[in-house]
């Protein structure tokens, strides 16, 4: 079960306002680093992160970007032919298993979500 800490039933990771104090998450990022997971505020004597408290401080000028997304995805392909046969008019070869080979491919793509105020 995903985290929903305002109990809006919209999990934290779908949620633009996690903690429901009207103020978008993005905006609670007060170092503008785009991740407001790394802003803390001491409320007693814990360390909290800052866009799960109730406040209206908000990150100024306001944020209106995403930070970029990396992936990789990799596909390797064995390619290999059993009983091949190769004939002429007077020859034939016949090869019981003929190993082409182990092709890999990996593609790694960054991509940066358009910003929807």
């Amino acid at each position: 079960m995903s985290q929903d800490t305002d109990g809006d039933g919209i999990p934290d990771y779908l949620d633009n306002d996690d903690d429901g104090d009207g103020i978008p998450t993005i905006q609670e990022d007060l170092n503008r680093d785009l991740s407001p997971a790394n802003d803390r505020l001491l409320v007693g004597t814990d360390l909290q992160p800052y866009y799960l408290i109730n406040s209206t401080e908000m990150a100024s000028p306001a944020i209106d970007t995403f930070r970029p997304h990396e992936y990789s995805s990799t596909a390797s392909l064995d390619i290999s032919i059993e009983n091949l046969t190769a004939t002429s008019d007077s020859r034939e070869i016949i090869i019981a298993f003929y190993e082409f080979g182990t092709f890999v491919r990996t593609v790694t793509k960054t991509i940066t979500p358009n910003f929807v105020p």
